[in-house]
């Protein structure tokens, strides 16, 4: 079996066990977190997926590193022991396409001209909630072009309740550009 096969395999098998367990936020949270790691810290992958060391010895190491949701820390000592950690960023994205698949869990970029408010925020998240089931992890940017409402941005597909796309609609319905 392909490094690909396999690593779509673990990273749903993965996603599974974190449904089961109920730690969908949790687990993505501490998955993203590592990456991070590994992005900003590549001496640290590097050292963890180097094969002269002892499988032991990069799994003390591993054990070590704190915050990880245990779930993930599993996982990364599955990947340590069959010498796959660089697989990680392919078995993450394996993971979060079955969350996305299962509607358990949705990444979603929202636009908005200033920054939301806590309350804004809360009642933005429970109508996603409502539209899409499952969890929400939410990435917030500001844009001031878009003068008022939000722009919502989730798997390719872009809802826009700003009051520059409404001004764009209904140019667009009086003059038919």
């Amino acid at each position: 079996m392909s490094k690909t096969n396999d690593s779509h395999r673990i990273g749903v098998a993965f996603a599974a066990v974190a449904v089961e367990a109920d730690a969908v936020m949790e687990a993505a949270a501490s998955l993203k977190a590592i990456q991070q790691v590994f992005a900003t810290r590549p001496e640290v992958l590097t050292a963890l997926a180097e094969t002269a060391l002892p499988v032991e010895v990069r799994q003390s190491v591993l054990r070590d590193l704190t915050g990880l949701n245990p779930l993930v820390a599993n996982l990364l000592m599955l990947l340590i022991e069959r010498g796959e950690l660089r697989e990680l960023s392919a078995v993450s994205e394996a993971a979060f396409a079955h969350w996305s698949e299962l509607k358990v869990y949705h990444e979603v970029t929202v636009s908005s001209a200033t920054e939301l408010s806590a309350t804004d925020r809360a009642a933005l998240s429970e109508m996603l909630h409502g539209m899409l089931g499952g969890e929400i992890e939410m990435t917030e940017e500001t844009d001031p072009s878009l003068l008022a409402g939000v722009v919502v941005e989730h798997d390719g597909t872009r809802m826009d309740g700003s009051v520059q796309g409404r001004l764009n609609r209904l140019t667009q319905h009086m003059y038919g550009s």
